[in-house]
């Protein structure tokens, strides 16, 4: 499968920019999916996620605090946002600094659940995004792809598509 790194320039702003995984047919992106699958359901929830990711971008970057970080693997920045107050949804991301965040997919919170791991959609989504990281940073330490300062935050450059094979998660976003 492949996938390209996707600025999203609505939510984008002078604090940070924010990107998305665009799919095979570069229409279809990770947070695109999210907004579609969940906005029936928990419409309040997914306002304040948006509204939260404008602010991120425009007013205040992505401060440290505002995510639940080791939602991944040690070093990769996975994290989580959730909807506020209830945190009945959460938004997997990926952390580079205060002015930078790739959003990926997510979905609700199961009551019943303690762990993401317990729920096949949240593990999908989550272990999805650590595979798209982990092409990412390979791409980056080849110096394919760079993070750099642009204004007052920092951008990617580079080549954004990466080439994700022979995935078990691949399947999934197939259907």
């Amino acid at each position: 499968m492949n996938c390209f790194l996707s600025k999203i320039q609505e939510l984008s702003g002078p604090k940070a920019t924010i990107y998305t995984i665009s799919l095979d047919n570069g229409t279809d992106t990770l947070f695109n999916r999210f907004l579609e699958e969940n906005s029936k359901d928990a419409e309040s929830e997914i306002i304040n996620i948006v509204e939260r990711i404008r602010v991120i971008g425009n007013e205040t970057g992505a401060k440290f605090h505002f995510f639940k970080h080791k939602e991944g693997e040690l070093g990769d920045g996975i994290c989580a946002l959730y909807d506020i107050p209830k945190k009945n949804i959460r938004l997997y991301c990926a952390r580079y600094s205060t002015g930078t965040i790739i959003i990926g997919g997510g979905g609700p919170k199961a009551k019943n659940i303690k762990a993401f791991q317990e729920d096949s959609k949240l593990k999908n989504e989550n272990y999805f995004l650590r595979e798209v990281i982990k092409h990412l940073t390979e791409k980056m330490r080849d110096g394919e792809i760079k993070l750099i300062e642009k204004d007052t935050n920092m951008e990617f450059e580079g080549e954004f598509k990466l080439e994700i094979p022979n995935s078990n998660i691949t399947e999934y976003f197939e259907n």
